[in-house]
């Protein structure tokens, strides 16, 4: 017999892709002096996961300076040095990113924002509308369970973005 006096429970939908606010990302690491008059605009690029432009960050480890400089000594690719200039880089409050945590995020992402006009072969994958999401969000926040769910996953991934990653495409995101 049915309780009248439970009220049902409305079905929450989970949302089309996440956005987190810039309180909750980390202090980054920019490889390089941070200059603004030098960021390029987000632009698309076929056939590839990652668009042109933008400022490339990963967050800050006290340990060993970001997974990003781990996976450039792992690879012993373009590997930082201590003389290397760098800038840390606190993301504005009020900035706002697509955080892509599982995959599941992507493909919702995706769902949302795939760029229609990408010539891809059988053996591309689909690729994201940079240019679309920099219209909507600050930027995209690629954690470690999120590179980790998305680089070799099919037929949609994030092959190439190689650790924790934020992607800034309006440097007022910056503080």
């Amino acid at each position: 017999m049915r309780n009248p006096f439970k009220k049902k429970q409305p079905k929450i939908e989970e949302p089309i892709y996440q956005i987190t606010m810039g309180d909750d990302i980390p202090l980054l690491l920019f490889v390089g002096e941070y200059d603004p008059a030098k960021i390029e605009p987000i632009r698309n690029r076929g056939n590839f996961c990652k668009p042109y432009g933008g400022v490339w960050c990963s967050p800050f480890k006290p340990d060993t300076g970001s997974e990003w400089f781990e996976w450039c000594t792992g690879e012993q690719f373009k590997i930082p040095s201590l003389k290397d200039p760098v800038t840390f880089i606190k993301v504005n409050h009020n900035g706002k990113f697509f955080k892509i945590n599982t995959l599941s995020n992507l493909r919702k992402l995706l769902a949302e924002f795939e760029l229609k006009d990408n010539r891809r072969s059988k053996f591309m994958t689909p690729a994201l509308d940079f240019e679309r999401i920099a219209k909507v969000v600050d930027g995209i926040y690629l954690t470690s369970a999120g590179e980790g769910a998305t680089r070799l996953s099919e037929p949609e991934n994030l092959y190439g973005w190689d650790c924790e990653t934020v992607l800034i495409f309006n440097s007022n995101a910056k503080y």
